[in-house]
């Protein structure tokens, strides 16, 4: 069995049998060097192990638990420490020109690896292509309102749904409008529920979008088909569950939904059907703290992303919501992190929007 991880990673290995006795691990480095790690009792019979690697390269973990004075190997480990998170690639800059990008919000990279960018104050979306080379510009001018796009989501028949809210309250289209993979409108929905669509998520399994509402405090559901008016759930507030000037959503392969609550700088989850399940983050907390947190995004393996705006950074939890790392440096000069995509390759690759330099930084 082997993991993979990157240098300043907290590693967290959950659930380990000790059978009832003393357990004790060991860290075998690339160089040779081993170190002893203390599990941790998580039951009267599980215990778990947090550390972090230094160095990149194969580590072995071995674990032994002891009875009458004799040791017994349990199992073996290999953790596979990838370089540490850093910055790959950088585009877009000020203006409105080809390229150019004004108060971007959100990114969606779809399967060609394309990056899409709701470019707000351009009224428009913008799409790079894997190199960060501007590829093409959607715009719905036939709109009543101008278009002020917030976040796309891609659902798997390869719809775009695309959150088209308000920059100042009450002036904007405040619906969902629904186009082909080629920016071709189809039609859009949500007139009358909606007061200021921020983010946006889609199940194609159950056809389900679910849409934060900025200004009314909650997320509404719609029949991604016909777009018909399921329910909402939520309402203004700080205790859990509630939400204060909720911003972006996200899925994870549990079926929960994962929402950015801004104003209560914390991450809430619910089911799939609105009930609250726990909630993380906290702007007292200097280690996995938030302070107006925006985008947000998982992995595969369910590792959560967030975009901590005030905070000028990116940190990365577990599907506990424990704090893994930050993803990014301070020498980045990340400002205001907006959206954030994250796509699999051997390890994550994070697109992430720095909304106050008008541009897409690039993390692998």
């Amino acid at each position: 069995m082997a993991i993979s991880t990157r240098v300043g990673e907290i590693v967290r290995i959950g659930d380990i049998s000790s059978r009832g006795f003393p357990t004790t691990a060991t860290l075998k480095k690339p160089d040779g060097s081993v170190a002893t790690l203390q599990p941790t009792p998580h039951r009267s019979d599980l215990v778990e192990m947090e550390f972090t690697c230094t160095h990149e390269g194969t580590h072995e973990l071995s674990y032994r638990h002891t009875t009458s004075g004799v040791e017994f190997d349990d199992s073996l480990l290999n953790i596979e420490v990838y370089r540490p998170w850093s910055l790959t690639q950088k585009f877009g800059e000020y203006g409105s020109g080809v390229g150019q990008l004004w108060d971007p919000w959100g990114v969606t990279v779809n399967a060609k690896g394309d990056c899409m960018v709701t470019d707000s104050r351009n009224n428009r979306i913008v799409i790079f292509d894997a190199e960060g080379r501007s590829k093409n510009v959607w715009r719905f001018d036939n709109l009543e309102k101008d278009f002020f796009p917030r976040q796309v989501a891609i659902a798997a028949n390869k719809l775009h749904f695309i959150t088209d809210g308000s920059r100042w309250l009450g002036v904007g289209n405040n619906h969902v409008v629904v186009c082909d993979e080629n920016g071709r409108f189809i039609r859009s929905f949500g007139q009358q529920q909606l007061q200021n669509p921020c983010g946006i998520a889609v199940d194609s399994d159950k056809g389900i979008a679910y849409v934060v509402d900025n200004c009314d405090h909650r997320v509404q559901l719609f029949n991604i088909f016909n777009g018909g008016h399921i329910k909402h759930f939520s309402s203004k507030g700080n205790e859990k569950g509630k939400l204060d000037s909720p911003r972006y959503i996200a899925l994870n392969n549990k079926g929960q939904v994962l929402i950015t609550d801004c104003n209560n700088h914390r991450i809430q989850v619910f089911t799939a059907d609105g009930e609250f399940l726990f909630t993380f983050g906290d702007q007292n907390e200097s280690i996995g703290g938030l302070n107006y947190p925006e985008g947000i995004a998982v992995d595969t393996d369910g590792n959560v992303y967030v975009c901590d705006c005030s905070n000028d950074r990116v940190v990365k939890f577990d599907d506990r919501g424990r704090f893994i790392c930050r993803i990014d440096s301070s020498q980045d000069d990340l400002r205001q992190p907006a959206g954030i995509d994250v796509t699999m390759e051997v390890l994550p690759k994070a697109v992430v929007v720095d909304y106050g330099n008008d541009c897409v930084k690039v993390y692998q």
